[in-house]
Parts: structure tokens; C-alpha cells; sequence
């Protein structure tokens, strides 16, 4: 089935399609065609990031996502799936030392769950399902000074206080 046509905002709960799963079983988060150019070179960022700062902060790498959504996206004009930010991060040749994986709704904090379960980081990742402008002091506070953290934050409505670390 094409999507190419596909009245995205009817067939989406947030953002996450009500036609059909991804090819593990799971939903799927529905994207135009720029969110594979996207991924892409976030995917890029995240090798050349980790593997330049792996030996200068001697492992101390922290990735944070404050909107992780599902794991897994299909862009909709190609039908192509392809991994989300978080699923991304957790396939780089350096490994963080901790991810945190912020997703607002429960359903799809539970579809990450899933999708993390398989990954052989999982004991490294929290997933926290809350409002990212909520849960960040939480974050904050679980991330020792002196660390370098790699910050993943859309272009979405976001208000954060100052903090130091």
C-alpha cells in the first residue's frame, strides 16, 4: 500500500499511524520525505560526535532525547522504514555511557520499551514518558559533573530553565 496520497493528520494519532505497523509488529510514526534526509545526517553527527569524544571524556557520553517517539518511522510517499533518533543512537560504533529517552505519550513510551528490549544497550537506557519540560531536572540530576551529553531536541515548543552540569 502507497501512502502517497494518505491524509496523514486523519490517519495519525499523534503522529503515529492507524493503518498499519512496522514490519516488527509494532506502530510506526507516519513522516514526510524530509525525515529521511534528516535521520541521515543526525545519523552522521552521531558517529562523528561519538567517535571524536569517546577517548577526551574517557566514556563519559550521555545522550539525551527529550522527544524519542516510537523507534521507528515510515515516510510516507516511499513506504521506506526507517529508525528514529533514539534507535539510531543506540546503533553507533561508540556507545553512550547512558541514554534518556523522553516520550510524552504513554503508548508510545511503551513502544520504545518494546523496541529497546531487543537492543544489546538496554540495560544503559531510560526510558522516561512524561513532559520533557518536567522530567529534566530528573535527568539532569542523574548525569555526573564533568560528563559531555549530546542533546537531541526537535524544533518543537520546548521551555527549559538554565542548569549546570
Amino acid at each position: 500500500m502507497v501512502y502517497k496520497n494518505c491524509d496523514y493528520k486523519k490517519n495519525t494519532f499523534k503522529g503515529i499511524c492507524k493503518l498499519e505497523n512496522a514490519s516488527d509488529g509494532l506502530p510506526i510514526r507516519c513522516v514526510g520525505h524530509w525525515a529521511k534526509d534528516k535521520y541521515f545526517y543526525l545519523g552522521r553527527y552521531f558517529e562523528i560526535f561519538s567517535s571524536a569524544m569517546k577517548d577526551k571524556w574517557k566514556g563519559e557520553l550521555y545522550y539525551i532525547d527529550l522527544f524519542a517517539g516510537c523507534g521507528k518511522c515510515r515516510v510516507r510517499d516511499t513506504e521506506e522504514e526507517i529508525d528514529g533518533s533514539a534507535l539510531m543512537a543506540l546503533s553507533v560504533k561508540y556507545l553512550f555511557k547512558k541514554y534518556f529517552l523522553v516520550e510524552l505519550v504513554p503508548s508510545t513510551a511503551n513502544v520504545l520499551k518494546k523496541r529497546i528490549e531487543k537492543s544489546s544497550s538496554r540495560d544503559r537506557v531510560n526510558i522516561i514518558q512524561g513532559d520533557c519540560n518536567e522530567k529534566i531536572d530528573e535527568i539532569i540530576k542523574e548525569i555526573p559533573h564533568r560528563s559531555l551529553q549530546l542533546l537531541i531536541l526537535p524544533d518543537y515548543t520546548l521551555h527549559l530553565t538554565p542548569c549546570g552540569n
